[in-house]
C-alpha cells in the first residue's frame, strides 16, 4: 500500500501563511483601501491601492507573499525526518522580524493592520508550531 506524506501542523500553518498572503494581493487590486482627496468637502471616496498608485499598489500584498514563501522555504525538511535546529533558530528569528514589520505596518496604517496582524500572528504560530514539533520528535 503507498503511504501518502504526511501533513504535519507547520506545513500546513505555511499554506494557511500563503493563502492569506494571497488574499493579501487580492485586497490590494480588489478593496478599497486607500482615501482619495477630490480637494471637495464631506466625504472622500476609498479606492483600491492599485487604483490609487497604479502597479506600485501592488508590492504590499507582494511582500507578505514573499516573506510567507521564505517561511516556507525555511523549514523545507526534504527528506530529513526532522527539521534541522538551524532551520527552527532561522525561522524563529525571520518570524520576529516578521511580526515586528507588521506591527510597524499596522500602525502607519490601520486599515492594512487588519490584513498585517493576522499575517504576523501566523507566521509566529508556525514557527512556535515547528519547534515544538521538532521538540516532541527529539524526545520521541
Amino acid at each position: 500500500m503507498e503511504q501518502h506524506p504526511r501533513l504535519d501542523a507547520p506545513r500546513v500553518l505555511v499554506v494557511v501563511t500563503v493563502g492569506w498572503a494571497l488574499l493579501a494581493v487580492v485586497a490590494c487590486v480588489a478593496l478599497p483601501l486607500v482615501t482619495v482627496h477630490r480637494g471637495a468637502t464631506g466625504e472622500q471616496p476609498m479606492v483600491p491601492l492599485v487604483t490609487s498608485y497604479g502597479l506600485s499598489g501592488l508590492p504590499p500584498g507582494g511582500l507578505l507573499l514573499v516573506a510567507a514563501l521564505v517561511t516556507g522555504l525555511l523549514l523545507r525538511r526534504g527528506r530529513a525526518v526532522q527539521l534541522e535546529r538551524w532551520r527552527v533558530v532561522a525561522v524563529s528569528v525571520w518570524s520576529g522580524a516578521v511580526l515586528v514589520c507588521c506591527l510597524a505596518g499596522s500602525l502607519l496604517s490601520p486599515r492594512g493592520g487588519l490584513v498585517l496582524l493576522p499575517f504576523g500572528l501566523l507566521v509566529v504560530a508556525t514557527a512556535a508550531v515547528a519547534w515544538s514539533s521538532r521538540s516532541a520528535r527529539m524526545r520521541g
